[in-house]
C-alpha cells in the first residue's frame, strides 16, 4: 500500500506540471494567462512541502548524501558491499534529475572499495572523502574542473587504513586550511582524528579512542579539545567525553554527561552547527548540546514516538541556526538551535512520496528553500520548503512534561517526552 501511494504521488507531481503547462498554453492563448498564475501562487502558498524533483532506481543503494548546491550535483555513498561505491546526480534540470557519473566496480573509474557508507564534500567542494566501512579504509579524490565526471578526477587517490579500530562509519567533518586538512571521524569502536597533507597525499593519524562497543555517530569539539560519543545500539549508556588530543578519558564532568534514566540511546547519527558550539545525537531520542563553555552540557532530550532518525544535516540562515533531520520512516523534523538552550522544533512533515525504504540522507539549503532527501534503495526527492517557522502541524507535538511525568501526553497519539 505504501508502495501504491508512493507511486500515486510521484506520478500525481509530474501530471500537475503537465497539466499545469497545457492550461498555461490554452488560457494564456485565450488572454487568461494571468488568472491562472494568481491562482497557482496563492494555491502553492498552502502547501508547506512541495515535490520539485525525483529520481527512483532500485537497483542503486544510497546512503549518505553530499550536495554542491552551486553546481546542482548530489553525490550518494552506497551500501552495496562488492559492486557499487558513488554515485553523483544532476538536478540542474528538476523535471530531469539524472545520474551523471559514478564509481563503482565496472565504471571507467573503478572504485577502491564497495560499501562507501559516509562521503564528505570540502574545500569548496573540490575535493571529496569517502569511507570503505568493511574496508576500514579513507580515501580522498580530488574533483578538478568537471567533478561530474569521475574519469576526469586526479589519478593520484590519499588513502588510509586501519583494521584494528573497527568498521568505519560517518566523516563528521573535514576542516582545510589549504596545506593540510584535519579530518574527523567515526569507528564502530569510537572514533579517529587524522591530518591530511594536500601535497603529499598522505594521512598521519593524530589520534584515536577505540574502546567502544558499537558506535556509529560522534560530536567532536576542537575548540574545546573535546569528543563526544554514545553507543548505537540498545543501550542506557551515558556519553563519554575524551580528549581529541590523545583519545583519554577526560577529566571535564569526570569524563561522562549522565544518561536520562532507562532512556535507549540507539544512536544513529549526529550534527553540529556551523559555528561548532551547537550539536545534537539523534536516533531513539535527540540529545541537545551545548558546547559554549568550556564543559559541555545537555540542554535538552527528548524521546520520538518510536521512530528512529537516521540522518542529520546543519543549516546556517539569516543568523540562524537550524538542524534538519529525517527519520526511517520519512519524517522530517526541523530544530530551530540558535538558542541551544531552548531547541525550538519549528517544522514537521511527513515524507509520504519517499515509498517504504529507509531514509538514509538529509541535506538542505535554505537559500534555495531546497530539502533533499535519500533512500537506501535508490529514491531520492527533492523539496521546495515553504513556512518554515509558521508549520501549523508542529504546535500540540512537543509536551512540556518532565522525566517524572514522563507519559503518552499527546491529543494526536503521538510519543513525545522531554527531559530537562
Amino acid at each position: 500500500m505504501v508502495n501504491i501511494l508512493a507511486s500515486l504521488c510521484r506520478y500525481d507531481f509530474h501530471m500537475r506540471k503537465a497539466t499545469t503547462l497545457i492550461l498555461l498554453f490554452i488560457l494564456s492563448s485565450c488572454g487568461l494567462k494571468g488568472e491562472l498564475e494568481s491562482l497557482t501562487n496563492a494555491n502553492s502558498e498552502k502547501e508547506d512541502l512541495e515535490l520539485v524533483g525525483s529520481f527512483e532506481d532500485s537497483t542503486r543503494l544510497f546512503v549518505s548524501l553530499q550536495v554542491d548546491w552551486g553546481r546542482k550535483l548530489i553525490y550518494t555513498g552506497s551500501t552495496d558491499d562488492n559492486n557499487q561505491c558513488l554515485h553523483i546526480l544532476s538536478f540542474d534540470d528538476l523535471d530531469n534529475v539524472k545520474v551523471v557519473g559514478e564509481v563503482t566496480s565496472t565504471s571507467s573509474r573503478t572504485q577502491e572499495f564497495g560499501n562507501c557508507r559516509s562521503i564528505k564534500l570540502y574545500d569548496n567542494n573540490s575535493k571529496l572523502l569517502v569511507t570503505g566501512r568493511s574496508a576500514m579504509e579513507i580515501v580522498r579524490y580530488n574533483l578538478g574542473a568537471t567533478p561530474e565526471d569521475p574519469t576526469s578526477w586526479d589519478g593520484i587517490v590519499a588513502s588510509y587504513s586501519s583494521s584494528a579500530d573497527g568498521l568505519y562509519a560517518r566523516i563528521q567533518n573535514a576542516v582545510t586550511n589549504g596545506t593540510t586538512t584535519e579530518v574527523y571521524f567515526s569507528v564502530t569502536k569510537g572514533w579517529m582524528h587524522l591530518t591530511l597533507t594536500e601535497a603529499t597525499n598522505n594521512f598521519a593519524q593524530q589520534a584515536k579512542y577505540t574502546s567502544m562497543l558499537g558506535n556509529n555517530s560522534s560530536i567532536f569539539i576542537p575548540d574545546e579539545g573535546l569528543v563526544l560519543t554514545q553507543r548505537t545500539s540498545s543501550s542506557d549508556e551515558d556519553i563519554n567525553i575524551t580528549e581529541l588530543a590523545d583519545g583519554s578519558t577526560s577529566t571535564v564532568a569526570g569524563g561522562a554527561i549522565p544518561n536520562a534514566t532507562g532512556v535507549n540511546n540507539n544512536v544513529w547519527s549526529s550534527v553540529s552547527s556551523s559555528d561548532g558550539l551547537k550539536h545534537a545525537f539523534l536516533g531513539h531520542s535527540v540529545t541537545f548540546v551545548d558546547s559554549s563553555s568550556p564543559t559541555p552540557v545537555v540542554s535538552k532530550r527528548e524521546l520520538t514516538d518510536g521512530e528512529v532518525f537516521r540522518a542529520a544535516t546543519s543549516v546556517t540562515h539569516y543568523g540562524k541556526d537550524y538542524f534538519f533531520a529525517v527519520t526511517g520512516g520519512h519524517r522530517l523534523e526541523v530544530y530551530d538551535v540558535t538558542d541551544i538552550s531552548n531547541p525550538e522544533m519549528v517544522y514537521k512533515q511527513e515524507l509520504v512520496e519517499m515509498g517504504d525504504v529507509e531514509s538514509y540522507g538529509i541535506q538542505a539549503s535554505l537559500e534555495g528553500e531546497l530539502v533533499i532527501v535519500g533512500t537506501y534503495k535508490g529514491v531520492i526527492n527533492i523539496y521546495k520548503i515553504n513556512n518554515l517557522n509558521n508549520n501549523p502541524k508542529v504546535n500540540s507535538y512537543i509536551p512540556e512534561i518532565s522525566i517524572a511525568d514522563a507519559t503518552v501526553n499527546e491529543p494526536d497519539g503521538q510519543w513525545m517526552f522531554r527531559y530537562l
